[in-house]
């Protein structure tokens, strides 16, 4: 039995009928290089039952404390019944990228049942026309509860279900432990009223540690989030319970020549501004770029050694001006470079294990009645924003990944958007490319293939500013081979961007 931090219940008491908190990923594969060609059904499933046991991310459940009293705990399952967590199915005709982009966002949108541990996985065969992926290809798409994994903790356990070479690594036989009896409610309200009675004196040393450190941030007005001047934009508008996933291919070493080009610069500030020129063209394009820039949270993985088999939420966040009032898309990166820069310095004055811990020690019922309240009241979209949109970077291995002998192609993936929060920009590397998904409300983003193709031009204009020897056709060439949601058409409108 393991109790979840408060940075971890937060994604329990803020979830909600039209913001389901989970993460989803979507890996792609290519059958061709199994043994025989080909993976059945079965044999995947029996390679996942073999590895589960490796995290108890898939073994154990949530159970809740009466009333809320204190946190939630992570218990053994005694009834884990795989067959209910790995479904399979196939995609729908026409069996290209914008019909699997429509399944993704279908599967997206769905809760996950918190009574059994909160994943789910759908091995979705038939991707026969999906640009750029081999007839036969399939695709796995998993969902994690955010309670219980983060980025990080996500890429520990797809290293743990993958192998680095075709014949399927010879591992010891795990043996499943025998599940933990579940806590009884006396045993749990126990616990609670312990825990309750101590927290407000580890609330007090916290904050007492944190204060000077906090109010030598606060002298910095330059850089404090509090000046951050938050433009309201169609993404901090409430969500609707359904979804639109949208992706774009790249290669690694052009983000990589850029780095190299233009000094100072990380690859995440790269991502950072090719996002920014995206989002000021999709919103030109709906005449509703405001004048101050917008502004973007940026998880910050602060995993130590001590964190390494931790499985939830080990992060901290940044909120950093994505400078689209910029229009120059050199000046716009180096612009949001330096405000990295300054931000990551500010970021260590106050540790995000301090801050943690003060989520850690204010009372579970206080948290999940906060929760509650702000979801009922709206409260995170009426009030003043304090953010437009995630964006999140999160780096995987640089070598093939095989699954039963099936080469990993492709990883995607697709985070939660919430009231007020109606955006998520995730960036995955895996293999010399990178994968860049937004995920959104419908209602808030009807038009996912405008967005796309946003980010496409975004990535272009950079590449020409910034690597100015490089020639156009070549940079149509490197559009071309991205994806969208548009299946081979493109408006005239599209097609000026490209260019």
């Amino acid at each position: 039995m393991r109790q979840l931090t408060g940075q971890d219940s937060n994604f329990i008491f803020m979830e909600a009928a039209n913001s389901p908190l989970h993460l989803t990923s979507i890996y792609i594969y290519d059958p061709s290089t199994a043994p025989g060609g080909k993976i059945t059904h079965k044999q995947l499933l029996q390679h996942i039952n073999e590895r589960i046991h490796t995290s108890s991310v898939f073994t154990q459940r949530l159970r809740k404390v009466p009333m809320n009293l204190d946190f939630p705990y992570w218990v053994d399952d005694p009834n884990l019944d795989i067959e209910f967590h790995v479904r399979h199915i196939g995609l729908p005709s026409p069996r290209d990228w914008r019909q699997l982009c429509i399944l993704v966002s279908r599967l997206h949108a769905r809760p996950l049942d918190l009574s059994r541990p909160p994943w789910e996985m759908y091995i979705i065969e038939g991707l026969d026309n999906v640009e750029g992926v081999p007839a036969g290809s399939f695709a796995i798409l998993s969902k994690y509860h955010h309670a219980a994994i983060d980025g990080a903790s996500g890429t520990e356990i797809v290293s743990a279900l993958h192998d680095t070479q075709r014949e399927t690594a010879a591992r010891p036989a795990v043996r499943p432990q025998r599940p933990d009896a579940v806590p009884a409610d006396w045993s749990l309200l126990m616990k609670a009223g312990l825990n309750n009675i101590r927290r407000p004196f580890h609330l007090a040393s916290v904050l007492s540690a944190s204060t000077p450190k906090l109010a030598s941030l606060w002298q910095k007005k330059d850089d404090a989030p509090a000046s951050l001047a938050v433009p309201k934009t169609r993404f901090n508008n409430p969500v609707s319970p359904y979804r639109v996933f949208t992706g774009v291919e790249f290669s690694l070493d052009d983000f990589k020549k850029i780095r190299r080009a233009v000094d100072g610069v990380t690859i995440n500030d790269i991502v950072l501004a090719i996002c920014a020129g995206g989002l000021r063209s999709y919103l030109q394009h709906h005449d509703e770029l405001p004048d101050t820039p917008l502004v973007s949270a940026v998880p910050i993985n602060t995993r130590t050694e001590a964190d390494k088999d931790v499985t939830g939420n080990v992060v901290s966040m940044m909120l950093i001006k994505l400078q689209t009032q910029i229009e120059d898309p050199l000046e716009r990166l180096q612009s949001i470079s330096d405000i990295t820069r300054r931000e990551k310095t500010m970021e260590k004055a106050v540790s995000a294990r301090q801050m943690t811990d003060i989520n850690l020690h204010l009372p579970a019922a206080t948290l999940a009645m906060a929760g509650r309240l702000i979801t009922a009241t709206g409260l995170a979209y009426r009030t003043k924003p304090v953010l437009n949109v995630v964006i999140t970077n999160v780096p995987g291995p640089q070598i093939p990944l095989y699954l039963c002998g099936a080469e990993l192609l492709q990883t995607w993936g697709c985070g939660p958007v919430m009231d007020g929060m109606g955006l998520i920009v995730s960036a995955h590397s895996y293999n010399g490319k990178l994968f860049l998904c937004a995920g959104a409300c419908r209602e808030i983003m009807p038009d996912p293939a405008r967005f796309s193709d946003c980010l496409q031009a975004s990535f272009a204009a950079l590449k020409i500013t910034a690597l100015p020897k490089q020639t156009k056709p070549r940079h149509r060439k490197a559009a071309s081979k991205s994806k969208t949601t548009q299946h081979n058409k493109k408006s005239k409108h599209a097609r000026k961007q490209h260019a």
